[in-house]
């Protein structure tokens, strides 16, 4: 997958799992891709911090080693990496008032122009249980893996799902490089209320 060059070239890369368009594209995305590993893996992305591109690298890692254990070779197989985007509702209703910051074409923007990812998607309106708002995405892009943090609050809801479909499951830790400081959308967002 490359990005098209001029303002505005993310767009194209962005896809509206309500809207038939999108549901097509998200498709064709496996069937445009046919001796990849797909990569998938969502978030709210809502305040642009340091651990959102941290998170994407650590996808195309999770997709190399993916390649790796199917006695693929790097260099005959590329890794899509697509990231799926919650929806504002959805902030509104899993996070604390005010959320989100930032309106949902605006975070799935930014995360598009990130270099490891190929594709975004705004995922669905519904929420299921542990917080699932891509189980139709799931289903429709049928990624070879699915990733989450090693933190998350719904880990065996999520490996269920995935076992389901038969879509490999990995998590990743959240990893902070020496050379940065560890922070979160939410205490920059307290920081800039004052409240820390």
């Amino acid at each position: 997958m490359h990005k098209e060059q001029g303002v505005g070239k993310y767009k194209e890369i962005i896809f509206d799992s309500e809207t038939p368009e999108g549901i097509q594209e998200i498709s064709n995305i496996k069937i445009e891709n046919p001796n990849s590993i797909i990569v998938f893996a969502t978030g709210c992305m809502d305040v642009a911090q340091p651990g959102h591109p941290i998170f994407t690298e650590q996808l195309r890692l999770v997709g190399e080693g993916v390649a790796l254990e199917k006695g693929k070779l790097l260099n005959d197989t590329e890794i899509i990496v697509v990231m799926g985007i919650g929806r504002d509702s959805t902030l509104k209703t899993l996070k604390r008032e005010g959320r989100p910051i930032n309106p949902e074409m605006n975070r799935a923007y930014l995360v598009a122009s990130y270099k490891d990812v190929d594709y975004v998607i705004l995922n669905n309106r519904e929420i299921g249980e542990g917080k699932v708002d891509f189980g139709k995405v799931l289903k429709l892009l049928n990624p070879d893996v699915f990733v989450i943090n090693s933190d998350d609050s719904a880990i065996d809801i999520k490996a269920k799902l995935c076992s389901n479909l038969g879509i490999n499951f990995k998590k990743v830790e959240r990893t902070v490089p020496d050379f940065l400081n560890p922070t979160s959308s939410t205490e920059i967002i307290n920081k800039i209320k004052g409240l820390s």
